[in-house]
């Protein structure tokens, strides 16, 4: 993976993982302004990257340094994650439009 291919997908993580939640109720409810979002939004997409990057692209020792690093901040009283069941049926939906556009281009000769 490429440092653009990372960088595209901490975006989507930090849009889809982090944004998308009661956060966003947050600044709906005007808790937090367009300002703080949008420096909220640089800080947690800056983190995934560097994580990503650390955890994919860096040499073994710098990765294991990274990682142990990192682990101080392990959160040992949170639950164990599961999968979000809202983020499913978005895949379905994207399958089902591939699949119109797949058959669209076929249809037209493209």
């Amino acid at each position: 993976m490429s440092e653009s291919d990372l960088k595209h997908l901490a975006l989507l993580m930090a849009v889809n993982c982090v944004r998308n939640t009661v956060v966003e109720d947050y600044h709906a409810q005007g808790k937090l302004n367009d300002l703080e979002m949008m420096e909220f939004n640089k800080e947690v997409a800056n983190k995934i990257y560097t994580f990503l990057v650390y955890w994919l692209l860096k040499p073994e020792e710098d990765q294991r340094i990274f990682m142990n690093m990192m682990s101080m901040m392990y959160p040992s009283n949170w639950d164990n994650p599961t999968l979000t069941e809202s983020l499913h049926p978005q895949l379905g939906i994207a399958r089902n439009l591939m699949n119109i556009i797949a058959s669209d281009r076929i249809m037209n000769n493209v």
